[in-house]
Order: structure tokens, then sequence, then C-alpha cells
């Protein structure tokens, strides 16, 4: 299994329809008000950003699955992934994939300069291409680019069994007008858990199908009862985290 992480946020200017929601709250307004060398809104230190980051993250290692982290070279325009074998700290390549371009600050890692991976992409579902089961988390409204961008990926998929869960209205108002208020957490991941428990059952079809072990039947037996099944226990998927 392959998970990749995208940050899913798309760049958008902070102004008109944008600012017109966010001043419906102070606090979000607050949070926007430029200062001096930051024309978008305050920021933190890169030092400071991947101190939070490493705070957060439960573990600093790569996990056993293969992850992929996507971030952009800011230098050089170009699309990055990260995965084990690329050199990088978990750390810093979560801290490249969130650094979201007039809010948080680029990051450095390997003496390049690196920003979110969801100015390429909202998604980079892409990066998936080649496996049998694609299941793609979109956080945020799938209309205008992001949809756009989904619908594209989703042609060039054509070949795997894709399964989109998108947020739901709910969801949506849930995680507000400005999807980085730490106000929100709370609310937005007990809305995201129940929409999940919602998923499950179709979720775990497609985990189920046949193709799912297709890949499967030529390993050795030992390797094979030791992967993981979907819904070993009720309400629960070990796996879906693409």
């Amino acid at each position: 299994m392959t998970v990749v992480c995208s940050t899913a946020l798309t760049f958008v200017p902070l102004s008109g329809q944008f600012l017109d929601r966010a001043r419906e709250d102070p606090l979000e307004v607050d949070q926007l008000r430029p200062r001096r060398g930051h024309p978008l809104g305050p920021t933190v230190s890169e030092a400071e950003r991947r101190a939070v980051i490493a705070a957060r993250l439960p573990v600093h290692h790569p996990p056993r699955w293969r992850l992929l982290v996507t971030a952009v070279d800011a230098q050089a325009g170009e699309h990055v992934t990260f995965d084990r074998d690329s050199g990088v700290a978990l750390v810093d390549a979560i801290t490249a994939s969130c650094a979201l371009p007039g809010v948080w600050p680029a990051a450095t890692v390997a003496g390049r300069r690196h920003v979110d991976g969801g100015i390429r992409s909202p998604t980079n579902a892409d990066v998936a291409e080649g496996h049998h089961v694609i299941v793609i988390l979109v956080p945020i409204p799938t209309t205008g680019h992001v949809g756009e961008t989904l619908d594209r990926e989703r042609a060039a998929l054509e070949s795997s069994d894709v399964h989109v869960i998108a947020a739901h209205d709910a969801s949506l108002a849930a995680i507000g007008a400005n999807a980085l208020h730490p106000a929100r957490r709370v609310v937005a991941l007990d809305a995201g858990g129940t929409q999940a428990e919602r998923e499950l059952d179709a979720l775990a079809a497609k985990w189920s199908a046949p193709t799912r072990y297709a890949s499967e039947r030529s390993m050795p037996s030992s390797r094979r009862a030791g992967m993981a099944r979907p819904r070993q226990q009720p309400g629960r998927m070990d796996r879906c985290r693409v």
C-alpha cells in the first residue's frame, strides 16, 4: 500500500469573498492582519514552525508502508515527493508539505526551499497511479479549481478502482471559512469522525474487492497472513489511509 500525503489546500489570495467570510469571526481577521515583511498576514519563523510540526507528530520515523509526502520546490517550481528512501526526516518532509505560502514559511530541505504540495494539486492523487484501489480524501469543497483538478486526476487513474471521499456539508460547515483556524479543530474533527463512520461500509467494500488482493497471490503464505484485512474491529478500518 502506498499513502500519498498532501495538505489538500490550494493557494487562495486573502481578499474578496474569502476575507468577507473571514470577517464574520474577529479572531480570523486578527490572524490575517498584515505586518511588515508578511503582506498576507503574520507568520512564524521556519524553526518555530518545524518545532510545532515535530511536537504534533506521534512518531518521527517513516511507517512500514510506503508513504509519499508531496511538496513543491519553490526555487525550481517542480513537484517533489519524499519517501523513506529520500534521506529526508519525516518531520522535515511534513513541514515542507504544510508550508502554505502566505501563511507558513517555506521549509528548507536538503538546501532547497519547499512549499505546500497542494500548490501543485489539491489532492496529488495521480501520484498513486498503478495501484488497484485508490481512495482520495478531499477535506475541502470540490468546486472550481479543486473539482477540475480532481476530475483530471481521476481520468488519469481510469485503470484503477477510485473512491473519492469529499467533505459533506456538515463537515464543511464545521471547518468554517478559514480551514487553518485553530478554534475549528475540535468541531471539524468530530464532524469528520461522524462522516467517516458513514463511509466505512463503502470503503470496506473497495478494500475487499477481488482486485484488492490480486497482487498478493504470488506472495509467500507467511507474508499474506501478516497483511491487515478491512474491518478487523467493528467500526474501524486499519488500512484506509490513502
